[in-house]
């Protein structure tokens, strides 16, 4: 890990996170600066979009009224709900992989098992979604397996050489200490990866100190970025501010409800004692006996009705969040009685945006599946990736009617896999084909007339 490098050498940016010049080399005091500025820079950043998913948001944090006045603090939890329709949207169908190498297949599929790799997954996307970034960090277990797991960008950064290639150098996982090494405050451990070793290490503000490394058997840093955009934003990340304004209007309009409900009593023209003042609290009956009633005057006291105001206010903010966001409001009720175009249309916006997303994902599973073919342990080519293909299907109501009718028309103009991969119905096309390959030998064994015998 030794070497001359300046501690000035890494730039920020925001879109493809630390650079450094090709060639420099990794100290503690290059390390230690960049998690200092990470910290920073990023770390605020990232606490905010966690606390939105979580339903912790900004109204929850504003100045209390008065004791006498209504304080409701309600949220509307949008960011979770605009994340989750994604991510069912998105994943809610499983990536399915085909290709030509039956012995590769096997052993991703065996792989996937082992790692649970469609819940692997749909959490890659759900990160991907709230910070705009997320990290698979592959490691092995105590049986030389390769293993997968996810790491959110509060815990991971990757740092890219300046080329325009923009190649990962290094990654570091990091997470506080807890046992607050040589008695320092604010102490740091992690895991430095590059291309051949992984290296434990120890920072708490000032050099980072590193410790041995070990050889972690993958042909390069063994960590995949999974990014929903170029610019690394959040799903819900731009319209933070519509959401904490529907959060704050929704709690005046409780707050207006309770007030009303809570409402005064005028009477004048007329003096009542204690005791009147109980019966008519209690029977909600008024009889002012002996009173001239031309001057008695009883009413409630209310203040200005903004209802109309509000109603409006929360509506529109409510469609520019999904609006502006670009995911569609599956719970709406305009999605009942339309038909399939019809949905198809109103799912337009939400469909480009899971292009984008799709597009991206297939790049970080492409880099995965170089990963792992490449790993020391792995028994197949360390080429047989590229024989590879992901298929994402969207998470709606299918029509197998109609599936089945395309599939049919494809016949004779496309390979039979790629018939079946139109089926909603058949997570795995390569496995589909052998049990039709099965079925149709144990036909023939069964249609075949016994050894000894003869034909009829």
């Amino acid at each position: 890990m030794a070497g001359n490098a300046s501690a000035d050498a890494a730039t920020f940016d925001p879109r493809e996170g630390y650079r450094v010049p090709e060639g420099t080399e990794m100290t503690g005091l290059l390390l230690s600066r960049i998690l200092s500025d990470y910290r920073s820079r990023a770390l605020g950043r990232l606490a905010t979009l966690r606390r939105a998913y979580e339903g912790d948001h900004d109204v929850l944090r504003l100045p209390r009224k008065a004791a006498y006045k209504p304080d409701n603090r309600l949220v509307a939890n949008y960011a979770r709900q605009i994340v989750d329709s994604m991510v069912g949207y998105f994943l809610g169908m499983p990536v399915r992989v085909a290709g030509d190498d039956e012995e590769a297949l096997a052993w991703l599929a065996e792989w996937s098992r082992a790692n649970d790799v469609e819940d692997l997954d749909a959490e890659l996307s759900k990160v991907a979604d709230v910070y705009g970034s997320a990290f698979e960090v592959m490691w092995r277990d105590g049986g030389a397996n390769p293993r997968s797991s996810v790491v959110t960008p509060v815990n991971c950064l990757v740092i890219r050489d300046d080329t325009v290639e923009g190649r990962i150098l290094w990654a570091v996982r990091f997470w506080r200490d807890d046992n607050r090494f040589d008695g320092r405050p604010d102490a740091w451990r992690g895991t430095l990866y590059d291309s051949a070793f992984e290296t434990p290490f120890e920072w708490g503000g000032a050099d980072a100190r590193f410790g041995e490394p070990v050889a972690h058997g993958f042909p390069d840093v063994p960590v995949v970025e999974y990014v929903d955009n170029e610019e690394r934003q959040g799903l819900f990340e731009g319209v933070l501010s519509l959401i904490d304004a529907h959060d704050r209007a929704l709690s005046e309009k409780a707050n207006d409800v309770e007030y009303y409900a809570d409402a005064y009593l005028k009477v004048t023209g007329a003096k009542l004692d204690e005791k009147t003042l109980r019966t008519l609290r209690d029977s909600r009956i008024i009889n002012l006996a002996g009173t001239n009633s031309d001057k008695v005057v009883v009413e409630f006291l209310s203040k200005p009705d903004a209802d109309g105001t509000q109603d409006h206010l929360i509506d529109r903010l409510e469609r520019l969040i999904f609006t502006l966001s670009m995911v569609s409001d599956l719970s709406s009720e305009s999605f009942d009685t339309s038909s399939g175009i019809a949905i198809k249309y109103r799912l337009q916006a939400m469909n480009d945006l899971a292009k984008v997303k799709e597009r991206k994902f297939r790049r970080s599973l492409t880099r995965r599946w170089r990963l792992l073919f490449g790993y020391a342990a792995c028994p197949v080519a360390d080429d047989a990736w590229m024989g590879l293909r992901a298929t994402f299907t969207a998470n709606l109501p299918s029509n197998l009617l109609e599936e089945s009718q395309v599939a049919g028309n494809l016949s004779g103009i496309t390979s039979r896999e790629t018939q079946l991969s139109v089926l909603s119905c058949v997570d795995d096309p390569h496995e589909e084909l052998d049990r039709i390959e099965g079925e149709a030998e144990s036909s023939v064994t069964s249609l075949a007339p016994p050894r000894g015998g003869q034909e009829a």
